[in-house]
């Protein structure tokens, strides 16, 4: 008797964790306004200009491609920077489609030197479940 009660306790401790554990990927996996911005200066810092388009909405990546030519004359993204994003606030619309984000961007020269914080705010819209920066185009 006390073995079976054992058992179903286990079981139901397990099943616990388990559910648990999908709840915590999954929010984990979510994507937000925040996340992305975050992968921005994740980018930034890299100088990586694919990642950082990629960030931007599916018509704006076409415009980016299509100039793609003439990228590295057009935009001058740092390479030696330290970057980061503290969000200062999001203001999502009714349905949560859309969102306008307003942060705070702190970039610092890798060589030891200049800090430079900015206050910036952008729109950002949701597609397909994944939110991306809204240039207007």
């Amino acid at each position: 008797m006390l073995k079976k009660t054992y058992t179903k306790i286990m079981a139901a401790a397990l099943a616990t964790a388990a559910v648990s554990g999908i709840v915590l990927i999954a929010s984990a996996l979510k994507s937000t306004p925040e996340k992305t911005l975050m992968k921005y200066a994740e980018a930034l810092e890299k100088g990586d200009r694919k990642k950082i388009v990629k960030l931007y909405t599916p018509e704006s990546q076409m415009f980016y491609e299509g100039l793609s030519i003439f990228m590295d004359d057009m935009f001058d993204y740092p390479m030696n920077v330290k970057a980061r994003i503290v969000v200062d606030e999001v203001v999502y619309d009714d349905g949560k489609g859309s969102a306008e984000v307003s942060y705070y961007i702190i970039t610092e020269s890798k060589d030891g030197g200049e800090v430079d914080v900015d206050y910036a705010s952008t729109s950002m819209v949701k597609s397909k479940g994944k939110w991306y920066i809204d240039e207007g185009f």
